[in-house]
């Protein structure tokens, strides 16, 4: 007569009956490997998105436009070396390089600011969605007191819509519904 269990045999000798809401193990599965009645590992269901896809989509969109700006950061201290060694400049080109310069500077600031904003995003807190909100709708407004104060340079009003939804974005319903949920745990 042949025990019920070999010590030395591999792995479960009995397969325990699924638990209530699980299917029960495939043919060829040997079942769960804990106490009887317990699910296994590959019965469990998968853990719902943390993130919702505004939020997600909103810090992918912050990221884009540091990307930009860092690229435009790039481009305008390129500029600004350009214009500091033309020779055609003559006496502004001193003058020239540091006004092109200032905004490369400031192309960059911004760059940093967006990639900490798309870094931060994805923590629940309601001073993170304020702050990027605020933030964003400063650049949004500075973008149109520079359209207003050069009127000539109304493509600049293009840059306006990434920033409407971005706080689009983060406005609806699901993303403060993130952001607040952080004191309801």
């Amino acid at each position: 007569m042949t025990p019920p269990h070999r010590p030395d045999a591999p792995g479960p000798q009995w397969a325990a009956p699924p638990a209530p809401g699980y299917p029960a193990p495939a043919p060829g599965h040997p079942g769960s490997f804990g106490y009887p009645g317990h699910p296994s590992a590959y019965h469990q269901r998968p853990a719902a998105s943390r993130q919702p896809a505004t939020v997600i989509l909103a810090r992918v969109f912050t990221f884009g436009l540091g990307a930009f700006a860092a690229l435009l950061a790039f481009a305008f201290a390129i500029a600004s070396l350009g214009a500091r060694f033309d020779p055609d400049m003559g006496a502004d080109a001193e003058r020239v390089s540091n006004e092109i310069g200032l905004v490369a500077l400031t192309a960059l600031v911004l760059a940093v600011v967006f990639f900490v904003l798309g870094g931060i995003g994805g923590r629940r807190s309601p001073a993170v969605l304020w702050s990027t909100v605020g933030i964003h709708s400063v650049v949004a407004v500075l973008d149109v007191v520079g359209v207003v104060l050069m009127p000539d340079m109304a493509v600049i009003l293009a840059f306006l819509v990434p920033f409407a939804v971005i706080l689009t974005l983060l406005l609806v319903r699901p993303s403060r519904n993130h952001y607040h949920s952080a004191y309801s745990r």
